[in-house]
């Protein structure tokens, strides 16, 4: 049975920490990590710097008392917002308290708006990696082309940049697995500066659809992707259950199989290579 790490699970907003009741759950259904994602930003406070700061602020310490004492079993990943005035200062205040990485949604501009890209590269600086959504995004705003994979080609522009695709991009999902291996064709090219792509399989994808899209990744087999893909489930806390999480593992086993991996990738999958993209150790 390999290991799980869902490197994939949201903070719900303003929920008071419950570390235990999670680890209790992750226990029974034999979870070992899990990535938890900040709660959102908040969009609606941009034009009060005063007032943002001080959500900011509470939101990290909240990211901190869900994961602090589990002994590196729940992992902070701050939610940034790479185009707020004071993001630079965020992401720096977020690694000093401790956070693994950071997650960010492009609500309201493209990933290579020109406030965003000197984050990006602090963030590359400072050795976190970002898992970006990307695909359509389920809310009701006006938002899903901010999303689409080729807008993350401006990541090639970024030194050391160690980035993630959420949900394989759906409904891109051929475009998504032609931009990763657009990013591998940089490995033998003169700008190549370290700028490693994964893509994180959190669905997305409806089951219907699931297998055909892992047949691809795999009939592909754009160099490096058994070891740059991660397993997700997209959970919440306040309806946290391990058994969801193990069910989507179960799942995803099954598929990777049947498309032709080997269980040594199935491991990979599904535990080892969310460490390495997060930087962890057991």
């Amino acid at each position: 049975m390999s290991r799980i790490f869902d490197t994939h699970v949201h903070i719900d907003k303003y929920a008071a920490p419950e570390p235990k009741r999670l680890l209790d759950s992750m226990d029974k259904h034999h979870i070992d990590k899990v990535a938890l994602l900040a709660e959102d930003p908040e969009y609606t406070m941009e034009k009060d710097l005063d007032k943002c700061r001080e959500y900011n602020d509470a939101r990290l310490k909240r990211l901190k008392e869900w994961c602090d004492h589990s002994d590196g079993r729940l992992v902070p990943i701050y939610y940034i917002n790479p185009v707020e005035r004071d993001a630079m200062q965020q992401a720096e205040k977020a690694v000093d308290a401790g956070c693994a990485g950071f997650k960010v949604i492009c609500e309201t501009h493209y990933p290579g708006d020109e406030r965003a890209m000197p984050v990006y590269q602090r963030i590359a600086d400072l050795g976190k990696s970002i898992l970006f959504h990307s695909g359509i995004l389920w809310d009701w705003g006006d938002n899903g082309n901010y999303n689409r994979p080729c807008n993350f080609e401006c990541l090639m522009g970024v030194s050391n940049i160690k980035f993630a695709l959420a949900h394989v991009s759906w409904p891109w999902t051929d475009e998504c697995l032609s931009v990763y291996g657009k990013f591998t064709n940089l490995w033998d090219h003169p700008s190549f500066r370290n700028q490693f792509m994964h893509i994180d399989l959190t669905p997305g994808t409806p089951m219907c659809y699931r297998q055909d899209v892992l047949n691809t990744i795999h009939d592909v087999d754009y160099w490096g992707i058994r070891d740059r893909m991660l397993f997700g489930s997209d959970a919440f806390t306040g309806t946290f259950d391990g058994a969801f999480i193990a069910d989507w593992a179960k799942n995803d086993t099954e598929m990777l199989l049947k498309a032709g991996y080997d269980q040594e990738t199935v491991d990979k999958v599904l535990y080892d290579n969310a460490m390495a993209f997060w930087g962890l150790k057991d």
